[in-house]
């Protein structure tokens, strides 16, 4: 029979709930210790430590005592003693970092449905190129997103590149499982997630700033990746090209993905175009014609900086292209993409988010010598992208073009290299 007390209660209890003494409750949970789980329940328990040992450690005086029973029973005969092995790993390197959140859904599935202790890292996340290709990136609970674009920076192509990385935070050690729980947090707390159970987190390998002085030092990969970046503004209608010109890059896209061009045979033996050229024509050639070579799209001034959409917060509420590249930030018309104003960044006073929109204020020369006036110009635009601007503009004025030579000297001679190019993307 159940307590009352034990039920529901607002006082503070006077005297035990049960009538057994210490000693008797002390023997009857020995008792219980002592019965034998079973080897799958002891699978789990170990597979739960794997996970708690990833966001947070015992205490210092109970740590010491829980290192020394994962060493014992660490060994590569027995699973359990491998999830051991693993759980020890996991501790030595969260010793050194503090978990900002609980374990996210990633974490817990790549332990619970596959065997960790059979990769070098525990976790592993897939890192998307623009040319639809991937390379798997593997980390654990204490990497921090320094480290893991590190990784990524290492495990591909584009090596030897400056720093760029929109995920890479310079000041705080941000561990890269704490930006993958906090975006998930967010995708279940808004409405649209909410009708997407199986939503994922999509991270996109790309490039975030672009400096023209060095355009002479890049290598093949990084033009192309270039190439495919800039194909994606022409085919949303943010890359001004005439007819000739897209059917021009559509050709040489399609020619660089599927090689030469090959008449193709259906089942009734007739012959026909190839089926990848549909394919190339919807990828490739722009929407509004009905989508590279990289010398072609370097004719526009515009090439590799970042279009964001914007409203000016007026009674016309005229809508705007932000171009914003290393020289400063151009105003262009929503339609003919012409340009309507430039505006340098050493004449950016301040900029930032005010309220829900975003704000520039610019210095003005006046007629006198010394009379410096201020421009304040609010915008329209959606919170993430206000977060994007404010970081990409922040970057182009703390960061300088990087002399490729220099850095390749650098490295050889044991320098540290920055990782660059990773930016997340739903």
């Amino acid at each position: 029979m159940k307590n009352p007390v034990c039920v529901q209660t607002k006082r503070s209890l006077e005297k035990p709930l049960t009538s057994l003494p210490t000693d008797a409750l002390r023997k009857e949970a020995m008792k219980l210790a002592k019965v034998d789980p079973g080897e799958h329940s002891i699978k789990q328990a170990w597979q739960l430590l794997c996970v708690t040992v990833s966001s947070f450690l015992p205490q210092q005086n109970f740590f010491e005592l829980f290192r020394m029973h994962l060493e014992r029973c660490s060994t590569t005969k027995t699973e359990v003693g491998r999830y051991a092995n693993t759980a020890r790993e996991c501790s030595t390197g969260q010793a050194e970092c503090i978990r900002e959140t609980h374990p996210s859904n990633l974490e817990i599935l790549s332990i619970i449905q596959r065997h960790p202790y059979q990769h070098m890292l525990p976790l592993s996340i897939p890192v998307h190129l623009k040319n639809d290709s991937y390379q798997v990136v593997s980390f654990d609970g204490s990497s921090t997103v320094k480290e893991f674009l590190k990784t990524n920076d290492e495990n591909s192509v584009y090596e030897t590149a400056p720093r760029r990385g929109s995920l890479y935070s310079p000041m705080i050690p941000v561990e890269i499982c704490d930006v993958i729980s906090k975006w998930e947090q967010t995708a279940k707390e808004s409405r649209s997630a909410k009708k997407e159970v199986n939503r994922m987190m999509r991270l996109t390998y790309c490039s975030r700033l672009y400096y023209p002085v060095s355009a002479a030092s890049e290598t093949e990969k990084e033009r192309q990746l270039l190439a495919y970046q800039t194909m994606e503004d022409i085919v949303d209608g943010r890359f001004p090209v005439n007819r000739e010109l897209a059917l021009e890059l559509a050709a040489v896209m399609a020619q660089a993905e599927y090689g030469d061009y090959q008449t193709g045979t259906n089942k009734a033996g007739k012959t026909g175009p190839s089926p990848n050229l549909r394919v190339a024509a919807n990828k490739y050639y722009p929407k509004r014609y009905k989508p590279v070579s990289d010398d072609l799209l370097k004719r526009w001034p515009f090439f590799g900086a970042k279009l964001f959409s914007a409203k000016y917060k007026s009674e016309e509420l005229t809508t705007v292209w932000l171009a914003v590249q290393d020289t400063g930030i151009s105003f262009l018309d929503y339609k003919t993409l012409r340009v309507s104003r430039r505006v340098p960044l050493n004449t950016v006073v301040t900029f930032g988010g005010i309220k829900d929109d975003f704000m520039l204020v610019l210095r003005q020369q006046g007629e006198k010598d010394g009379d410096c006036k201020s421009e304040k110009i609010i915008l329209i635009m959606t919170k993430p992208k206000i977060l994007e601007i404010i970081g990409l503009i922040a970057s182009y004025m703390h960061q300088e073009p990087v002399d490729r030579s220099r850095q390749t000297r650098a490295v050889k001679q044991g320098a540290t290299r920055c990782p660059k190019y990773c930016h997340l993307k739903l």
